[in-house]
């Protein structure tokens, strides 16, 4: 196993940061985060990042601003607090740096540390198996419903096998749909009153995912600091 590179103490005071984006475009490009949450000593904020969804922050009460302010005020509560950021992917890392933003002093990369550990393996290549099969033209459309819930988020499926379920509503291989959904209601409507019963459960759905991927990263963390 390779050393860890972040105490109990930072553990513990640590932000644990999660993106939510509309998904893969068919180009191969992705598109800039629709939500970002963060959970700092058990308290989870979720902060609507589409210039579209103010409205809806609005009536929901929960945060509202650009991704290049979001980024930097993250970045700035690690610094003056002296807390580390946790994530689970190189896309959180990437994003700060294509907005000229340096985490490397602060930054903890969980997916990367969690799969050095060789802790998860069979869940790692379970998933993997999973993705394959689903992705695959020739499997059976019953099967690769079947499998659609394992073929996504890694994270929350090592966080299962150590005993941390997802919830019922939990989004694999929908939060993009849902968002896109949500981000169409918002461009017809003026207001979040006015949209309708389903494009507002599935915005709530988007955050209640997100806060349980927040949630999974620090259980995943605690593990690895625990067993290695």
């Amino acid at each position: 196993m390779g050393a860890m590179t972040i105490n109990k103490e930072e553990i513990n005071r640590a932000i644990y940061l999660d993106f939510e984006s509309e998904g893969e475009k068919r180009n191969g490009t992705q598109p800039p985060p629709v939500l970002g949450g963060v959970m700092v000593e058990t308290i989870y904020t979720p902060t609507l990042l589409h210039p579209d969804l103010a409205h809806a922050a609005e009536a929901k009460e929960w945060a509202h601003t650009t991704l290049a302010d979001y980024l930097k005020s993250i970045h700035d509560q690690a610094n003056a607090e002296s807390r580390r950021i946790v994530f689970f992917s190189s896309a959180e890392s990437t994003i700060f740096a294509d907005h000229g933003i340096d985490i490397s002093q602060h930054g903890f990369d969980l997916r990367d540390a969690a799969k050095r550990s060789g802790l998860y393996q069979t869940v790692w290549d379970t998933f993997k198996d999973n993705v394959r099969r689903f992705r695959d033209p020739d499997t059976a459309q019953t099967t690769r419903n079947e499998i659609r819930t394992k073929s996504f988020g890694l994270l929350t499926l090592v966080a299962a096998d150590l005993g941390m379920q997802r919830p019922d509503s939990y989004g694999a291989g929908k939060t993009g749909a849902r968002i896109r959904y949500a981000l169409k209601q918002a461009g017809k409507k003026s207001d979040y009153a006015s949209w309708s019963s389903g494009g507002k459960t599935k915005l709530t759905q988007v955050v209640d995912h997100n806060k349980h991927d927040c949630k999974a990263t620090r259980c995943v963390l605690e593990h690895l600091a625990a067993n290695s």
